[in-house]
């Protein structure tokens, strides 16, 4: 269970490192201090024979378009709630809200949970679609749309309590079968349930992801004139008198697909319509770039999503009697290794030139509310499967998604020169052991920072080796001096797994850094110098 840890943001850096003995470390870097950073250490890391490797974090570094607007800023992290794995949320919500609104605070409280941002929910068709079936809202032409049935909606709508910010989304799997395959009745099943959801809950849509999830490439063509179709009905009924809201304001994503993010990518700019009506492209279990996509982010404006990506899967309290000397949070897809994944897909070396430049990364699930056993079931920032007793676990994921959450509000800049990773590919992120650095570096927007004289930003390291990294963190034009202190948060695994909690060095305060030395680059620019160490 993780506690709240109070803290008052200045400028700051985050670092998450972790590795053989994984536990997850975050720094945090104020221009002022902090009420629990205060009193904490000074500390010092390595000495001049230190395999020390440069991070130059300057802070004119964001790629912006002509007029000054960077092309990429913070998503964030989100939850898929589909396939029937939310279901057991509704008994505990009757038989246990006190469990049930704790559960939901540890996910969406920005301030005390993971503050998770965007719900995507399956629009059900009485389908199994993996986990299980999602209830569909219209089972016949004339029947109303109906988003009581199932949980996705009750969430949706109780995490926006919490997180009234919560952005929302919806994605099919299937389709009823009275819509037939044709565009004008699958429009109306989309039309009509959004309209419910606003009627029953208030809510309304920010992104609507029309294609069939992880379409069949063969049928990239038909899919894509429908999601096209889609927009440019959706266009027309915003015009409506008895449209419920604007919903031209609704993002639409293309195509949640399996890894085919530049084959969509050349079908989109192959087509003008496409073009003008795709405002987000989304992608699943990948960190893979590639030109078309470069072109669709920048020169088009396209959003690039991890639009489904895997959560971290066995508990720490299991994961450590497998595999000690990982801590209980490394290892493929442990904690380490789903920070590793959002790092990289932002900028892989693996891309060369055209990182993909994913903003934002939707776990599948984020809770995990149904019966163990069934597919799938051990990945989750938390695990929900009693809800006659109240009893979840989980705590680690919560902890991972805080080191980024915590840090860095949605609508920062990507420091590019500052934000990187490497490591072979290997089922949607990189093979344990075989990356050397993976960092991300985000600032506040220009315009908020001019406003006040002065810069937050923030850099997330993760280590899922067995080898420390030493690194200087050369900092300029963000408004540090050479009394600035960096503050470190970490988050490891336990120092005697035999005798203390596995979460016991669960997002720490261990103390903070200040520079070592400044340099003066041949142009006159300061930089100051920082040492860390991302300790394995």
């Amino acid at each position: 269970m993780l506690g709240n840890i109070p803290w008052r943001r200045a400028a700051s850096v985050a670092v998450i490192a972790t590795s053989l003995w994984a536990g997850v470390t975050s720094v945090a870097a104020s221009v002022g201090e902090t009420a629990d950073t205060r009193t904490r250490p000074e500390l010092s890391f390595g000495d001049d024979a230190s395999p020390w490797k440069d991070i130059v974090v300057d802070g004119d570094d964001v790629e912006r378009d002509a007029v000054g607007t960077a092309y990429n800023v913070f998503g964030g992290f989100g939850s898929v709630s589909c396939n029937n794995t939310s279901r057991l949320l509704l008994d505990y919500r009757e038989e246990n809200p006190a469990a049930y609104w704790r559960i939901l605070n540890l996910l969406f409280n920005p301030r005390t949970g993971a503050g998770l941002n965007h719900i995507k929910v399956e629009l059900g068709s009485d389908t199994d679609t993996s986990s299980g079936a999602e209830p569909a809202t219209k089972r016949s032409a004339d029947e109303p749309a109906n988003v009581l049935r199932g949980a996705g909606f009750r969430l949706i709508a109780d995490a926006k309590t919490i997180n009234p910010h919560v952005k929302v989304e919806a994605l099919r799997w299937g389709e009823p079968s009275w819509t037939g395959n044709r565009p004008a009745d699958r429009y109306r099943w989309y039309k009509e349930t959004i309209d419910a959801a606003y009627d029953t809950y208030g809510v309304k849509f920010d992104y609507i992801s029309p294609s069939q999830n992880e379409v069949n490439m063969n049928h990239l063509g038909s899919e894509l004139r429908w999601v096209v179709d889609f927009a440019q009905r959706l266009e027309a009924d915003a015009r409506a008198d008895d449209s419920r809201y604007d919903y031209s304001k609704i993002k639409v994503v293309a195509m949640d697909s399996y890894r085919n993010g530049e084959t969509v990518s050349a079908a989109i700019l192959n087509s003008p319509e496409a073009l003008q009506q795709v405002d987000a492209i989304g992608i699943h279990y990948t960190i893979g770039g590639g030109p078309n996509l470069t072109r669709l982010n920048k020169e088009y404006g396209k959003e690039v999503l991890y639009s489904e990506g895997v959560a971290p899967m066995i508990d720490p309290e299991y994961r450590i009697n497998a595999q000690p000397e990982r801590g209980g949070i490394g290892g493929t897809v442990g904690a380490v290794d789903i920070a590793d994944r959002f790092i990289n897909a932002y900028r892989w070396s693996g891309s060369g030139d055209n990182p993909a430049h994913m903003t934002s990364f939707l776990f599948q699930p984020a809770v995990s509310a149904l019966y163990e056993g069934s597919s799938y079931s051990p990945k989750h920032l938390i695990r929900a499967s009693d809800p006659w007793s109240g009893y979840y676990e989980g705590g680690v994921g919560i902890t991972l998604v805080r080191h980024f959450m915590q840090f860095i509000d949605q609508g920062w800049e990507y420091i590019e020169g500052a934000s990187y990773g490497d490591g072979t590919f290997a089922d949607g992120g990189t093979a344990v052991d075989s990356s050397t650095r993976t960092y991300l570096t985000l600032r506040e927007p220009a315009k908020v920072a001019d406003a006040r004289q002065g810069t937050d930003f923030t850099q997330v390291h993760a280590n899922n080796t067995s080898t420390a990294r030493y690194f200087e963190v050369k900092v300029t034009d963000l408004g540090i001096t050479s009394t600035t202190p960096l503050y470190l948060w970490q988050t490891k695994g336990p120092d005697d797994p035999a005798t203390q909690p596995v979460d016991v060095n669960h997002f720490k305060n261990p103390g903070h850094v200040t520079p070592v030395r400044s340099e003066t680059s041949d142009d006159g620019r300061t930089y100051f110098v920082y040492r860390i160490k991302v300790e394995p």
